[in-house]
């Protein structure tokens, strides 16, 4: 499971929770599935704030596909 302080929730900015269902299954999907280490999943976390300024686990897993279809 992943728990609070994961460092896919600090790139979002996210530090004061521990991700809920959804959340926990999409970063479940990402680094078991897809197989993506943590800090390409954390730059994608990274380039969503950057990009929407906010978190957005569906747009960060839009970005994590298009790499996907990279490799």
């Amino acid at each position: 499971a992943v728990l609070r302080g994961c460092p896919i929730l600090k790139a979002f900015g996210i530090r004061n929770r521990a991700p809920v269902e959804k959340e926990a299954e999409m970063m479940d999907r990402w680094l078991n599935t897809y197989g993506f280490t943590i800090d390409l999943i954390t730059e994608a976390c990274q380039r969503t704030v950057s990009k929407i300024g906010q978190p957005s686990f569906q747009y960060a897993g839009g970005i994590l596909s298009k790499w996907r279809g990279m490799q």
